[in-house]
């Protein structure tokens, strides 16, 4: 991924998934690790496979296995310099337009969007680290029929999400 003018999320397109899981413990999980920027989440690798990385190493993005589910993880530099607020409502108006959001709370150094767009469910979760000089997130898009089988999955993937310090000397 690179420096961005507009949320790096906008890549993903959102899709109507048809996916059907079973509770979040009855998933195999595996983390990813991105030690360069410090990066590290949890997610249900029987779900998600491994589509393609950025070119610069920043973030990667997963399909599930039926092609319609998506989570992308990544890091990108807050070129312009956003608070958490601003890039919520940057994430609503570019990302998810037209959204019904229905948790959008935000932190010093974070904030989470989710809502529904049509029938997909989507929930972004932010960190700002580096004074803010730098932008982590990850984004799962899932059926709002599903919302009950796939809350569980993203509380436990929202848990296991952090971006160290690392990702400061990427700046340079």
């Amino acid at each position: 991924m690179r420096a961005l003018k507009r949320p790096a999320v906008y890549i993903l397109s959102l899709a109507v998934l048809t996916f059907s899981a079973g509770g979040a413990a009855a998933h195999e999980w595996s983390t990813y690790v991105n030690s360069s920027y410090g990066v590290r989440l949890s997610y249900p690798s029987s779900v998600f496979d491994f589509e393609r990385a950025s070119a610069r190493g920043d973030g990667e993005i997963y399909r599930s296995r039926d092609g319609d589910a998506q989570l992308l993880i990544g890091v990108v530099p807050n070129s312009e310099g956003l608070s958490p607020r601003s890039y919520q409502r940057s994430l609503a108006h570019n990302s998810y337009p037209g959204a019904e959001i229905d948790y959008a709370p935000v932190g010093n150094n974070w904030t989470v969007l989710s809502g529904e767009r049509g029938p997909t469910m989507f929930y972004e979760k932010v960190f700002f680290r580096c004074q803010g000089a730098m932008i982590g997130s990850f984004a799962m898009l899932y059926p709002v029929a599903e919302r009950a089988t796939y809350d569980p999955i993203i509380e436990r993937m929202e848990d296991s999400f952090r971006i160290g310090s690392e990702a400061c000397s990427q700046l340079g």
